[in-house]
């Protein structure tokens, strides 16, 4: 078996291993290139001991399935999955360079508040798409959070690893026993601790409250030397504070370590705007999900921030510019109906104004008389009326020169 992970070994008649990226119990991840494609990819295979079980196998499968159905950019892209001659199965993943937020911790230290912020911001673009599909991820830690970059430089992070999602379909009950254990004890929430089946949305917001915590401090909220220490240090102490950060980012990572469920951020996208104000030049796109009433903020090429070098500082986030409404005005008034408010250059949304005519000349009227003060407008028409009268008053004058000059001329005569 050994031999399939050996550099320039052909795996299903099209992929050449180039270098194993990373072995771990139950998986291996190996780097090569699609023969005839001549494109780099990543290959992930299930170990001998693991291969034969059929619900790791299953489970397996399903990571391959839910990765493929994400669409976000932040989340590791699937584009097949097969087994090889022996019947290990594999999954092709797309081929990520970086690496992973805990060996950034190990080399770097803590981050700034605002690195922290970006970075889990960006993983919970992938998040809010998994739970609007009823997936929660069971597992997040800075270990499946993979720091990667884009074409241009910027930080580019995408969340690794649904091995251990919780799927709502009919064979999720099979695959997890009441009493089983999923996840790593130090990022689990409580309820996930007492079973895994209970975990949902909210268990993963604590795992991210955690992982904000470990990022902007360097260690962990709740330690142990077991996971039964863990899971008392979690039911016995109070949600710890962190020091030495903003208010608001500290209460954010506090309402994510709530023990109950229903105190903590209900969605992603509450956590994302609670982190908003952290994020330098954060993005103002909301997109819906439609298969539930959920949005998230979705990121856009944020500013590269790079990773501190011992004893540097990183730049302070930017304050944002407050977001002033629109003032309304009336649009004209439709036969047979009322006027109505409009918003902005198309209206109330449903057909954009006419742009010449007298429609438009009646809404570019209606709309400056709306918006002018009452004192403006009787000077206007003031004004308009002392022009009017003086134009008269010349037109009057010339008319009478000009008789005066026809009598002047026929009496010459």
């Amino acid at each position: 078996m050994n031999s399939v992970y050996e550099v320039g070994t052909l795996l299903a008649g099209k992929y050449r291993v180039e270098r194993i990226l990373g072995r771990g119990g139950m998986a291996v991840v190996v780097a090569a290139e699609h023969q005839a494609l001549r494109a780099s990819v990543a290959l992930k295979f299930l170990t001998p001991e693991f291969a034969g079980r059929a619900d790791v196998v299953e489970r397996f499968l399903r990571e391959a399935r839910v990765c493929a159905q994400l669409r976000s950019e932040h989340a590791c892209r699937v584009s097949d999955f097969g087994r090889l001659e022996s019947g290990v199965p594999y999954i092709v993943m797309e081929m990520l360079e970086g690496r992973d937020l805990a060996n950034v911790l190990a080399a770097h230290g803590p981050l700034a508040v605002a690195t922290a912020a970006e970075y889990v911001v960006q993983a919970c673009d992938a998040l809010t798409e998994a739970h609007a599909t009823g997936i929660v991820h069971r597992d997040l830690k800075p270990a499946n959070l993979f720091l990667a970059r884009r074409r241009d430089g910027d930080a580019l992070i995408k969340v690794l690893d649904f091995g251990v999602a919780k799927v709502h379909d009919a064979g999720e009950q099979a695959l997890t026993l009441v009493d089983m254990i999923v996840g790593s004890p130090a990022y689990m929430a409580p309820e996930q601790m007492r079973s895994a089946q209970h975990a949902d949305a909210r268990s993963d917001i604590w795992s991210l409250g955690v992982v904000l915590y470990e990022l902007a401090s360097g260690g962990l909220p709740f330690r142990g030397a077991s996971p039964t220490e863990v899971a008392m240090e979690v039911e016995c102490s109070p949600p710890p504070r962190l020091a030495g950060v903003p208010e608001g980012f500290a209460a954010a990572v506090a309402r994510c370590l709530e023990p109950a469920p229903e105190r903590r951020f209900q969605r992603v996208a509450d956590l994302v705007a609670a982190l908003r104000p952290f994020v330098p030049r954060a993005p103002a796109v909301t997109v819906s999900i439609p298969k539930l009433e959920m949005s998230a903020l979705r990121t856009t090429r944020t500013p590269h921030l790079p990773l501190p070098a011992a004893g540097a500082m990183l730049p302070v986030a930017t304050p944002l510019r407050p977001y002033r409404r629109p003032r309304p005005v009336m649009s004209p008034a439709v036969p047979g109906s009322g006027p109505r408010l409009a918003i902005g250059p198309l209206g109330h949304g449903d057909r954009p104004f006419p742009t010449s005519g007298p429609s438009a000349n009646a809404r570019a009227a209606t709309t400056w008389v709306s918006r002018t003060p009452w004192w403006r407008v009787l000077l206007a028409g003031v004004l308009g009326m002392i022009v009017i009268w003086a134009t008269f008053a010349l037109c009057q004058c010339a008319r009478d020169n000009a008789v005066a000059r026809a009598e002047r001329h026929h009496d010459a005569r």
